[in-house]
């Protein structure tokens, strides 16, 4: 899992304009630069998960996961055309950005200046309401096919809730199985059409009758409408294109979807019936403890291992306005949740025990439980002090 480092906070900036162009530049401009999306939830709370079955046969088929207000981060890491992501470099003193892009005659002024810092990755974060849709069956999490539900989705949104095509945002995030189409609230202050949509148990069987619609058949049938029968092959800029989306152009075929449209019409929202197995749980927290800490992993391992109950967020931030990431955190309900520091020895020297002893205190002052793992001491004895909080050994 790839994890970011030297990001830079973009906040405003001066830009001039380029005296030269040539079709060289026209052609990066057009390919534009490698961002990813991340977001993370505020405090760890208020995600609400939903499930989508099938009103034949009660069987779920798509999972719908909303997460109010959450932290939403664009990271660019780079021009498309270069090849790596290493970045890009600026020049400390001057705060000019130099080249990056092996077109660019910057990337050989940067060797000739001394003030340049190399690998700057520039970030934008804000808050705002995300809602994923992951279908269950791996043939319907093609990229392909999810690209064209992803603006399938969009356009009926921004038809059935009357908003505008930039109040609704939409891309694909996630990998493997965990793949996922993620639409926010792009709107400054959001519109509230998410929560309307995971509230009501019949919102996606009408966003999908609306989709049929405008994919040219006919939602109550699924057969092709008369009047586009020939007018329209893969998609055209009457569906499902358009000016934002046109660098997945080559991805969308309304045809990839009709089958799935067709049951998705059919279908109620319900509460999920199950969260993940304890299989899946520790396979979840071991993506996300820190790659440098083993001590972490030991104790991950031995509470997988010996039977205790596992931790539920790992390298978890539980409030925004304190700068600490606690190693694992255990909720608590509508309480504050527990902040589980796994200590290594590096804790021991004076200047960090001074810093852990100002974050932890003020954890404890704003209601949240501290238990703190030392290196030197087992496991299992720790662990014995708090069996409200990890539990008994249990059979595996």
């Amino acid at each position: 899992m790839e994890r970011p480092q030297r990001l830079y906070n973009m906040a405003i900036v001066r830009a001039r304009r380029r005296a030269r162009i040539s079709s060289e530049e026209e052609e990066r401009r057009r390919e534009g630069y490698y961002v990813t999306t991340h977001f993370r939830t505020a405090g760890g709370g208020g995600l609400r998960k939903s499930a989508v079955e099938r009103t034949a046969d009660g069987q779920p088929m798509l999972e719908t996961v909303i997460v109010p207000s959450a932290e939403l981060w664009r990271i660019n890491h780079c021009w498309k055309r270069s090849g790596d992501r290493n970045g890009f470099v600026i020049d400390s003193k001057t705060g000019e950005w130099l080249g990056g892009d092996p077109l660019d005659g910057g990337a050989n002024d940067a060797a000739q200046r001394e003030n340049i810092e190399t690998g700057i990755k520039p970030y934008v974060s804000e808050r705002r309401n995300v809602l994923l849709l992951r279908p269950l069956r791996s043939s319907e999490r093609e990229p392909a096919t999810l690209t064209t539900l992803a603006y399938a989705i969009q356009r009926a949104i921004q038809l059935i809730y009357e908003v505008e095509e930039q109040e609704i945002a939409v891309e694909l995030i996630g990998q493997g199985t965990n793949l996922s189409v993620m639409l926010w609230e792009a709107a400054e202050g959001g519109v509230g059409v998410l929560a309307r949509i995971v509230e009501n148990p019949e919102a996606l069987a009408e966003l999908a009758q609306e989709a049929l619609r405008l994919c040219h058949y006919d939602p109550e049938t699924g057969g092709p409408r008369k009047d586009w029968i020939g007018r329209c092959s893969a998609a055209c800029y009457d569906c499902l294109l358009s000016f934002s989306n046109q660098l997945q152009h080559r991805l969308i075929d309304r045809r990839r979807i009709h089958d799935f449209l067709m049951e998705l019409k059919n279908t109620r929202l319900t509460a999920a019936k199950a969260q993940r197995t304890r299989d899946e749980q520790y396979a979840w927290l071991l993506e996300r403890v820190d790659p440098a800490s083993s001590f972490e992993r030991d104790f991950l391992n031995f509470l997988y291992k010996g039977g205790y109950r596992l931790p539920d967020f790992a390298q978890h931030r539980p409030l925004e306005d304190l700068p600490v990431q606690v190693d694992f955190f255990y909720e608590r309900g509508k309480l504050p949740g527990v902040c589980v520091f796994v200590d290594g020895p590096h804790h021991d020297s004076i200047p960090n025990s001074q810093r852990d002893a100002a974050v932890r205190a003020e954890l404890e002052n704003r209601g949240f439980r501290v238990v703190a793992i030392r290196h030197d001491r087992a496991f299992a004895d720790q662990l014995a002090a708090y069996p409200e909080i990890f539990g008994g050994t249990e059979a595996e």
